[in-house]
């Protein structure tokens, strides 16, 4: 059986498929953006809003990990019952815990995260998730 026929196109679809494809080739013009920049630091940014829009996405609202090798921060024995120093450390540099498959890379991802940032998801974190 011809792939046409197994994909359910007839020979219009193939000509408009084809012809959109053709003009999909068709270089975009150049657009010019000027560099924006964010200051963290300085936005007033609690430590609640720096995790809820980098670090919820794979640690969770409950912070119990979004998904399957993700920490789990309401464990009485997990990463928070580390001291802050190391948690920073982990936090600034990135960091894989032995054996996981995942791997927090620095700054959750977020160059723009200050290091005053960082301490404040942490103590964040420490409130909402610490038992």
């Amino acid at each position: 059986m011809h792939m046409r026929l197994r994909a359910g196109l007839w020979g219009g679809d193939e000509r408009d498929i084809l012809a959109f494809l053709q003009a999909s080739n068709t270089p975009a013009k150049k657009v010019t953006v000027k560099s924006v920049s964010v200051d963290l630091a300085n936005s007033g940014l609690s430590g609640e809003a720096v995790y809820k829009s980098t670090c919820i996405a794979c640690h969770g609202g409950d912070g119990k990990g979004a998904f399957p090798g993700t920490p789990d921060f309401t464990k009485s024995k997990g990463p928070l019952s580390k001291n802050d120093a190391e948690l920073l450390s982990n936090m600034i540099n990135g960091f894989q815990s032995p054996g996981s498959p995942m791997a927090m890379p620095p700054r959750g991802g977020n160059v723009s995260l200050t290091d005053a940032d960082l301490k404040a998801v942490l103590g964040y974190m420490r409130t909402t998730f610490e038992k």
